[in-house]
């Protein structure tokens, strides 16, 4: 392998351990493909048989034959899984879950794009995680998809809120809300919380009864310009029209942050537009694998202030508590480039890269007895996917809940 050219850190063909897991997904995809059920096959029957065989649980065959059946229609993904060995089953039945519903005359474009998500453009680049496949294929699906949009924006009418009291005198909460209204509820809440010395609980009660005065709380869109909506939220990530139900009702203040991302900070705690910066770039912790969302993470000195690094958002990164104190132990160093890729080195072990993944960051790129083809079944073309969204949207619309209260301010961040 070229020393310079793009790979997967787990597909390292010089290193024993990368290339005999990387044979092992082969023939693991190979296997399942081999032994697919028939159309008329009975789903249930078949998927029993094989886990006696294979040792593994029903459960995870019949994902292992959702991915292998899927990736037979993604024929240029395929191709690319042969030759770099770098997906398991477990990528396969994730884009077989987030594909449910498309059209089959659209997959050749999801298959494009899967081909691009999955093409390094880094030396020893981690892979994306399942979290941030799904994330992917979830937001493309909102652009590309007829009728998506609409029957995401449906779910709206699910939101609901219950309490159930239990035998040893405590009581059950239990409810379901948007992303957007979750990172405003949890953002108030833990702002309270910290202010009286108290938990999300406390905070809560405090608010309900008046023992403590509601407080300004500053949440950070990204939209492409001022004047659109925004299409990402810290904390909760990319939006879909649902999601900015909130936002359309409170007050906004517009921050380019251009300036954020020149200006050289002599201090050593990074300014507010700054860390906003960051966190719009990163989109979640940078260490390799890890899957914390940026709003939940510290910014870390790549190159360390007390040995002369500097607080500008070239030398920032996103690292949760625990990544943190790995990498301030000095158990592991990083190094960033000028594009925000980071290269983490191992002792003794070689090293690894992370890509920042969020919307500033500037690198491209029923029946008791079912058939297995009815189980399979998938619409054929655009306009017939586009039916099914909107009669399931339909299925969805109840009475509408109310807002729920709460930011007085927020932030919009444009794109520099």
């Amino acid at each position: 392998m070229n020393a310079t050219q793009p790979y997967w850190s787990h597909t390292d063909v010089t290193d024993p351990i990368s290339k005999r897991q990387c044979q092992y997904r082969r023939d693991d995809l190979a296997l399942f493909i081999t032994h697919l059920p028939r159309e008329d096959d009975d789903a249930d029957t078949h998927i029993a048989a094989y886990a006696s065989a294979d040792g593994r649980s029903k459960y995870m065959i019949e994902r292992g034959f959702k991915g292998a059946d899927m990736i037979l229609k993604l024929p240029k993904l395929h191709q690319q899984v042969q030759e770099l060995g770098h997906l398991d089953l477990r990528y396969l039945a994730a884009i077989d879950d987030c594909l449910e519903g498309v059209a089959e005359d659209l997959l050749p474009q999801f298959d494009d794009l899967l081909l691009e998500y999955f093409t390094p453009q880094e030396v020893a680049e981690t892979l994306p995680t399942v979290k941030a496949l799904q994330k992917f294929l979830e937001r493309h699906k909102l652009e590309h998809v007829p009728g998506y949009a609409e029957y995401v924006d449906a779910a709206y009418e699910e939101r609901h809120l219950d309490f159930h009291s239990t035998k040893d005198g405590l009581h059950t909460i239990e409810g379901v809300i948007t992303e957007e209204e979750g990172t405003i509820l949890k953002t108030a809440l833990d702002k309270t919380a910290k202010q009286h010395n108290t938990d999300r609980i406390g905070a809560l009660m405090g608010l309900v009864t008046g023992d403590f005065k509601p407080g300004t709380i500053t949440l950070n869109y990204f939209a492409p310009s001022p004047e659109e909506k925004p299409t990402y939220l810290d904390g909760a990530g990319y939006l879909s029209n649902m999601n900015t139900a909130v936002f359309n009702q409170v007050e906004v203040q517009t921050r380019n942050l251009a300036d954020a991302v020149a200006y050289l900070n002599p201090d050593y705690s990074p300014t507010r537009d700054q860390k906003t910066a960051v966190r719009l770039r990163d989109g979640h912790c940078r260490f390799p694998g890890c899957t914390v969302e940026a709003a939940n993470c510290q910014i870390d000195h790549v190159f360390e202030w007390d040995k002369g690094g500097q607080t500008i958002v070239t030398n920032l990164q996103c690292l949760c508590k625990y990544h943190h104190n790995l990498k301030t132990g000095g158990r592991l160093r990083v190094f960033m480039d000028h594009n925000a890729v980071c290269t983490w080195i191992w002792r003794n072990l070689g090293c690894t890269t992370t890509r920042p993944d969020g919307p500033l960051a500037e690198v491209s790129r029923a029946n008791w007895g079912q058939k297995w083809g009815s189980r399979r079944a998938r619409p054929q073309t655009c306009t017939q996917g586009e039916k099914a969204f909107k009669s399931e949207a339909q299925k969805r619309k109840k009475t509408p809940g109310n807002l729920i209260p709460g930011a007085k301010e927020l932030s919009l961040s444009a794109h520099p």
